[in-house]
């Protein structure tokens, strides 16, 4: 992690965001390595105004899901950007299903 980042209960704090998850001690942050963690973004309405002492509380009592940026596992990641990359796929699905339900 650069040495610009502070790190509080677990937390990896930095100018774009908070890392939060499981990381092996010493292993790198790179596909391959293994790593769960994801990132929120610290301007979203549910953090902002978070310090570092009632940031994690923030994260868990009123971190919202539009706060989550990305999420990894393995070091590999699932989430970019506030989106997974089959959202939309999964979606059209769901509303295909949703109308053969309920006939519209």
């Amino acid at each position: 992690m650069p040495a610009s980042w502070n790190i509080i209960c677990g937390c990896a704090i930095c100018s774009r965001g908070v890392l939060a998850g499981n990381c092996e001690p010493g292993s790198p942050l790179e596909p391959g390595h293994p790593a769960d963690f994801f990132t929120i973004g610290l301007n979203d309405p549910s953090v902002a105004g978070a310090n570092e002492v009632s940031l994690l509380s923030h994260i868990v009592f009123c971190g919202g899901r539009s706060a989550i940026r990305d999420a990894f596992v393995s070091g590999k990641p699932v989430i970019e950007n506030g989106r997974h990359p089959q959202q939309a796929r999964v979606i059209d699905e769901f509303v295909r299903v949703q109308r053969s339900l309920w006939g519209s």
